[in-house]
């Protein structure tokens, strides 16, 4: 089974560098649920659970580019030119930074 160095952004706001298998099945269980895919550049994207907003999960980090906020944990990973999943690299903190904005909702914001 192949495995990917991915960053990982939890629901704490904290970032983390985690070593998972490239598969379906465990980044389903890493977001809790299905996954939806959301380009950052041409090699970088964020893998968050599609029914972020519906479920309920907390807001995470503001995509301004796409005037989103991405809610429940994220997990940062690189694509190949075939739309495979890679490891993202330490250099792609840079990229994240660009793209988004960590966020936290008081109790009366939501």
């Amino acid at each position: 089974m192949c495995r990917m160095n991915v960053l990982m952004i939890d629901t704490e706001h904290r970032m983390y560098w985690d070593d998972v298998p490239n598969t379906l099945e465990a980044l389903q269980a890493a977001v809790g649920g299905n996954i939806e895919v959301v380009p950052m550049d041409t090699h970088l994207c964020v893998i968050c659970n599609e029914e972020d907003k519906l479920l309920g999960l907390p807001p995470v980090a503001a995509m301004p580019a796409r005037r989103d906020v991405l809610c429940g944990p994220l997990v940062i990973c690189r694509t190949t030119p075939d739309g495979e999943f890679t490891d993202a690299e330490e250099d792609d903190l840079y990229t994240v930074g660009e793209y988004l904005i960590l966020v936290r909702c008081t109790e009366g914001d939501q």
